[in-house]
């Protein structure tokens, strides 16, 4: 049954503000566990599932500041994912037969583990 008022009446519809859209930035700062800043450009951030959710609330002081710190996120990992995001922006249209540099190459053994597990965090 329908909240009413004493008198029985329904409450009064009341149309919601559209909210204006908000100005993201050009650049935002990912924060490593070390303190260290890796500035990224917002489009190529927006790849991540997790950034994007965390800089699209207004009240999350990530989204005011336009940073995210990481504390579990070692800088040597971080600093490959900020690569990674802006490799993957600037070659994600390629066309075939575009010479397209192989990721993969530039990883170094001893951070693969950590860089799987920082991928799956981020929803990368």
């Amino acid at each position: 049954m329908p909240a009413t008022d004493d008198e029985g009446s329904p409450p009064p519809v009341v149309a919601r503000q559209a909210t204006p859209p908000r100005e993201m930035p050009e650049h935002i700062s990912l924060v490593s566990a070390e303190g260290e800043r890796f500035r990224v450009s917002w489009a190529a951030a927006q790849q991540s599932e997790t950034i994007r959710a965390g800089m699209a609330e207004e009240g999350f002081a990530e989204a005011q500041n336009h940073e995210m710190h990481f504390a579990e996120i070692r800088s040597a990992v971080l600093k490959k994912v900020v690569e990674y995001l802006e490799w993957h922006y600037t070659y994600k249209d390629a066309k075939n037969g575009t010479n397209v540099p192989d990721f993969a190459k530039g990883i170094e053994p001893e951070i693969s583990l950590e860089l799987l597990q920082c991928a799956d965090f981020l929803a990368l």
